[in-house]
């Protein structure tokens, strides 16, 4: 049985949607079975995937009956599938879960931003919950907003994504303050990389992204944690 893992943020701009897509990549190339489930209404996932053209169908189009699971999961470059969640019922979110925890070691839902309190996010029923954050105080404050709707997640994991550390100098800033803010277990950093826009842009995932150089240093980061995720949040069993 897979393990489900929500990506959150509760505002725009933290580079939610490319974690979850990295992260996943990782999790892929490493010999993990992946499920990306794309829980934004108006989400990009498919974008960061390359995968925009191909995903017509989604978890609700299965859940009656107009598509096979099997045709609703595209598999990307990176070997790993994606789906869009839709306007799926909440009353079925735990059946749909379940089913999908049978076909993956990891599910990965990307949930809206800046929507705390949104059904159609906080009833996944989930495992583990990841905040990404920028290193500001606004993020920190509508990440702790998205800790509480979870409160019975005990040890919720914090990323910190585009980090610039001159200006983190600067203003005599730390990672001990995302840290204390938003109340999660630092499981990373990510450093501010252009190859993250440039990537996004050419609808190339980010770890395959320039593969013939050396792996910049967003890549680099996102594979470090990668593997602390399955060091900490490991699935029960292989698919």
């Amino acid at each position: 049985m897979g393990k489900v893992i929500l990506f959150a943020s509760g505002k725009g701009g933290t580079g939610k949607t490319t974690a979850a897509a990295a992260i996943g990549s990782y999790l892929a190339l490493s010999g993990h079975s992946v499920i990306r489930v794309d829980a934004d209404p108006l989400g990009a996932l498919d974008l960061a995937l390359g995968l925009q053209d191909d995903a017509v169908v989604n978890l609700n189009d299965a859940a009656n009956g107009f598509a096979t699971l099997s045709e609703t999961l595209l598999t990307g470059a990176d070997g790993a599938r994606f789906a869009k969640l839709g306007d799926t019922p909440v009353e079925i979110f735990k059946a749909l879960f379940d089913n999908l925890r049978k076909r993956a070691d990891y599910i990965l839902a990307d949930a809206p931003a800046g929507q705390a309190g949104d059904e159609n996010y906080s009833a996944i029923p989930i495992d583990a919950l990841v905040l990404v954050v920028t290193p500001d105080e606004a993020a920190y404050r509508a990440a702790a907003k998205i800790r509480e709707e979870f409160a019975g997640i005990e040890q919720p994991y914090l990323i910190v994504n585009r980090v610039n550390t001159d200006i983190l100098r600067r203003f005599r800033q730390t990672l001990d303050d995302a840290i204390d803010s938003v109340g999660a277990k630092l499981i990373g950093w990510v450093p501010e990389d252009i190859n993250v826009k440039y990537s996004f842009e050419s609808s190339v995932p980010l770890a395959l992204y320039g593969s013939s150089h050396p792996p910049s240093g967003a890549q680099k980061a996102f594979r470090r944690i990668a593997e602390r995720i399955c060091a900490n949040i490991p699935p029960l069993s292989n698919s």
